[in-house]
């Protein structure tokens, strides 16, 4: 095997340790140990670098912080694969992602927020502070695009941040779905739930 491509793991920032750990943790060790000598392309988050920043933009050189067993998980795949490339066990990069978007979501924002528009309910319940969170968007094409391009080049090891720099609120992207399916509704604002 001359490249490896590794997506798989859970993707829920809220699911629990005892989940995450052998899904994302285990089974990337699991693989480092079966690719000798491949081109190893690991697709981090930007959740490593947690809430504690007062900043939306990050540098890879950030420091890390995360605040959930997911974004912990990242760093820890991300140290494993650095490691083993280190050891010139593979040739690994990791690519922290941001929010993904386009066809087959399985997940996240964009997702919730277009069930949420075509429900039968006359209001639109959006959860924290009006506007929202906000964050950068990339369309699940550029990402491809993206890890395709680290795989061809020859980069030894590191993380590398694979998203836009401009940003959109909750809200913003609440108005764009609204609009893009042609219904309007009022945004309700729960709160932190």
């Amino acid at each position: 095997i001359d490249t490896v491509f590794h997506t798989a793991g859970i993707a829920k920032v809220s699911a629990p340790l005892t989940d995450i750990f052998p899904a994302n943790v285990q089974s990337t060790i699991n693989l480092l140990d079966c690719m000798p000598g491949a081109r190893f392309i690991f697709t981090s988050s930007s959740t490593v670098y947690g809430n504690g920043h007062a900043k939306i933009e990050f540098d890879e050189y950030d420091k890390l912080l995360p605040t959930s067993a997911y974004g912990a998980s990242k760093v820890a795949c991300e140290s494993f694969i650095d490691a083993y490339t280190r050891l010139g066990k593979i040739n690994g990069v990791s690519l922290r992602l941001c929010a993904n978007v386009g066809p087959g979501a399985t997940h996240g924002l964009l997702k919730d927020l277009i069930q949420k528009v075509k429900s039968d309910s006359p209001t639109l319940e959006l959860f924290g502070e009006a506007p929202g969170s906000i964050k950068p968007f990339i369309h699940v094409d550029d990402t491809v695009r993206a890890m395709i391009w680290f795989a061809e080049e020859n980069h030894k090891g590191g993380a590398y941040n694979v998203c836009p720099k401009d940003t959109l609120t909750v809200s913003q992207v609440a108005d764009l779905v609204m609009e893009e399916l042609g219904v309007k509704k009022e945004k309700v604002w729960l709160g932190d739930a």
